[in-house]
């Protein structure tokens, strides 16, 4: 099987510069909100920088694909190797290989706005839906074109890549396989595509982020002195600083996270139910959170 390069190099140096970015974006948004005044400022720039981190991490996910990206080649299989994810492609399902440049204005894609990020799935009228694993302009790349849809490739000897192709093709297959798209386990688990798991996930955060979100709208107006426990009467009769509340928060953010794990290794021990109780759990514990201290910050 003869492996081509892809040609990665302005994909990846713009990745970097736009990866720096977002990290550096992400540590003013922090810095700033712990050396800044409390306030409603300081929630927007906390949720900024989550933001940013998310962003981060979105980027090294597709740096680090880029990064371990091939084309491997031989009678029977185009392997497109793209990170962590592996198409197959079967050459007896393959038509032909022609120049993208030559249908571009034809392809609907909007690509990442990143030089060199082309990563995703297009439309042809013709061809079908096209994968595109590219790394330079459209101009520059090849498109495997089969009877079900293309893949657009960035090889980077696009001569040598065709003057292969061409050999394998004439020789024909000796097997006939299924085309397949390979990748872990994780990446294929219902994690990301059942909404109610994802909902149970990320209600408990929003909540949390509510949470902080009263406290320091509310920060700069609250009194030295908060009513934290009341009689049965209704009396207050314990005290404690605004500064307290912020403790609240980062009690409630721990049973957040303890119980995604809880959850999280009850669901791979292939006991969802219990694993739903455990996530659902947690919003009811957030709101009660929510609750409790917008009547301590609105007393």
């Amino acid at each position: 099987m003869t492996i081509f390069d892809t040609d990665s190099r302005q994909a990846f140096t713009s990745g970097v510069s736009a990866l720096a970015l977002a990290l550096t974006l992400a540590v003013l948004m922090f810095a700033g909100a712990v050396l800044l005044p409390k306030n409603g400022l300081t929630f927007v720039m906390i949720v900024l920088g989550l933001a940013f981190v998310g962003v981060t991490g979105w980027l090294g996910y597709h740096l680090y694909a880029i990064a371990n990206s091939s084309y491997a080649l031989d009678r029977n299989l185009l392997v497109i190797r793209w990170g962590a994810i592996r198409e197959v492609v079967p050459m007896a399902d393959v038509q032909k290989v022609i120049d993208a440049k030559d249908i571009a204005a034809q392809i609907k894609f909007r690509p990442i706005p990143i030089l060199g990020w082309w990563h995703g799935e297009g439309l042809h009228p013709e061809i079908g839906p096209i994968g595109f694993y590219s790394t330079t302009p459209i101009e520059e790349q090849l498109i495997v074109v089969t009877h079900y849809g293309g893949y657009a490739l960035s090889p980077y000897d696009g001569e040598a890549f065709i003057e292969a192709f061409q050999q394998r093709f004439y020789m024909g297959p000796t097997q006939l396989l299924e085309p397949a798209r390979l990748m872990p386990t994780f990446m294929e688990s219902e994690f990301w595509v059942n909404r109610n798991i994802q909902i149970l996930l990320g209600g408990p955060l929003l909540i949390v982020l509510a949470l902080a979100g009263v406290v320091l709208f509310r920060y700069p107006t609250l009194p030295i002195q908060l009513p934290y426990h009341f009689d049965a009467t209704g009396t207050p009769d314990r005290f404690g600083t605004p500064d307290q509340l912020f403790i609240l928060i980062g009690f409630a953010l721990s049973l957040t996270l303890f119980n995604w794990l809880i959850g999280t290794f009850v669901y791979w021990r292939g006991e969802k139910l219990g694993a739903y109780l455990a996530w659902g759990g947690s919003i009811a514990v957030q709101l009660f959170f929510l609750v409790s201290v917008m009547f301590v910050v609105f007393s």
